[in-house]
């Protein structure tokens, strides 16, 4: 799976959120649930990392069937939001 966003880590400094090499990503308008949405989106490359490893590597044996096909359209859901498919 290509990637088609900035590279991870970002990082929030203030109301701006970067990438690792200082790159704008975002800067947040203050409001009442600015702070933990900037801390939502600075953890977006990991959390996509996350569900996509969680994706691939889910163990079907485990699960039960219905509980394991839930798990893999939310997976693959969250998957397609993030890399606008």
């Amino acid at each position: 799976m290509i990637n088609k966003h900035t590279a991870g880590p970002w990082h929030l400094y203030g109301n701006e959120i970067q990438s690792k090499d200082g790159a704008l990503i975002c800067e947040m308008r203050p409001h009442k649930y600015a702070f933990n949405d900037a801390v939502l989106i600075a953890a977006a490359p990991e959390l996509l990392e996350a569900i996509i490893y969680a994706f691939e590597t889910l163990d079907i044996s485990t699960a039960h069937k219905r509980d394991q096909d839930k798990a893999l359209a939310l997976l693959s859901f969250a998957i397609a939001k993030a890399t606008g498919q």
